[in-house]
């Protein structure tokens, strides 16, 4: 069962490579639409255009390449677990995650399913996470066939982040034939010759266009319990869902951004505080889900992003709420 505090590290570990306590359900009762999520009213609309000038630098300051110089997303499934709350929140959260997700296409995991977004929430982050990070370096480095992570200044910045909630991500290398790639025993030989060395098939690669993409494998989110208290269940839960289904930078200046992750920004850095999921949001994992997978670098991506982005706005027209 998932209890109401912190959980061994050993439990974060299994938690990471089994099973999770509280597994995703699909179609879970109360799950509607993304609309429906908490801190949006049924009885009213309102659409605000975004203009093209404030999504570029939301998309250039937000985006966050990996090693591989690539934007990674999903390929297919995502499979939250939760541990450190009690079931009913731990199923709440999961619910807007898979919303979330479910909202650009993604498919949720079936009950019991092996997490691959693992939330943990603690009441102490501060010392939870540094112990963490040391204990299970090997979800924190690029060694050992892990993926690809951003490396050992990150994971130390990780580690002693100050923020509510933090986020990592874990990506792997995968051919466009399927075929993922990761650390082989590959030797020279005398002869000149290599041996154990992996094989893999690429086609289709050129000046434009790479011939691998970049998938989460793992992506695990911290959440300090004690700052995130005061602020909107579901807005907390739709900033878990932003991190975990897109590599955002922590340290990107949201100022003048409609964005749920200026969530816990200062008030004098931001306009409103947002309550859920916003508009800017949704075009973003929508541009960054349409963007080109097999681009040859992030600017690429981020290029395909804003005109998608730009497109979308140009269409919608601001409609009145309901008198």
């Amino acid at each position: 069962m998932i209890r109401t505090c912190v959980v061994a590290l050993g439990v974060m570990v299994m938690a990471l490579t089994a099973s999770p306590a509280i597994a995703q359900q699909s179609g879970s009762a109360g799950a509607t639409s993304p609309a429906a999520a908490p801190g949006v009213t049924s009885d009213e609309v309102v659409v605000t255009a975004i203009r093209p000038a404030q999504m570029r630098s939301f998309v250039r300051q937000l985006a966050e390449p990996g090693k591989q110089d690539q934007l990674s997303r999903w390929d297919r499934r995502v499979c939250a677990g939760v541990v450190g709350v009690q079931t009913r929140a731990a199923q709440a959260l999961i619910d807007q995650v898979t919303l979330r997700a479910l909202s650009i296409g993604l498919q949720a995991g079936q009950p019991g399913c092996r997490a691959n977004v693992l939330i943990i929430v603690t009441p102490n982050a501060a010392t939870f996470t540094p112990a963490f990070v040391d204990q299970n370096k090997q979800f924190f480095s690029n060694s050992e066939g892990n993926g690809n992570a951003l490396g050992r200044d990150a994971a130390a910045a990780f580690a002693n982040s100050g923020q509510p909630i933090r986020w990592w991500h874990v990506s792997q290398t995968v051919t466009d034939h399927g075929q993922v790639l990761g650390q082989s025993d590959a030797t020279l030989g005398g002869d000149g010759d290599f041996s154990n060395a992996q094989v893999a098939r690429v086609t289709n690669a050129g000046r434009l266009r790479a011939g691998t993409r970049q998938e989460f494998n793992r992506v695990i989110v911290i959440v300090d319990s004690t700052a995130t208290a005061g602020k909107p269940f579901g807005a907390v839960a739709d900033y878990i869902a932003m991190v975990s289904l897109a590599q955002t930078r922590a340290d990107a200046d949201r100022t003048g951004m409609d964005t749920i992750l200026s969530l816990f920004d200062a008030a004098q850095a931001r306009e409103t505080t947002p309550t859920g999921w916003t508009r800017w949001d949704q075009a973003y994992v929508e541009g960054l889900y349409g963007a080109p997978r097999y681009a040859r670098n992030a600017r690429q991506q981020e290029g395909a992003i804003i005109g998608r982005v730009e497109r979308s706005a140009g269409d919608a027209e601001p409609t009145p709420a309901p008198q």
